[in-house]
């Protein structure tokens, strides 16, 4: 997703569409947090929080996606 966030920001840049480059570390965060916390604690809550960061960033790649190609 860092990359991800680094590929919108310079097409932002260079383009000067509008990307939100700066969300793309909202997923990387939570994938982050609940990677530490399953590895603490290990219970299921953690692992539906890291399924919706997972959730989030395949949204955040479609959007990107569609912005670069042009789909509307």
């Amino acid at each position: 997703m860092i990359f991800i966030a680094a590929i919108a920001r310079f097409y932002q840049k260079k383009f000067g569409v509008k990307t939100f480059y700066y969300f793309y570390i909202i997923p990387v965060l939570i994938i982050f947090a609940t990677i530490i916390n399953i590895y603490l604690y290990n219970t299921s809550t953690l692992e539906l929080v890291e399924l919706i960061g997972a959730v989030i960033s395949f949204i955040s790649v479609f959007y990107l996606y569609k912005k670069m190609v042009g789909v509307k």
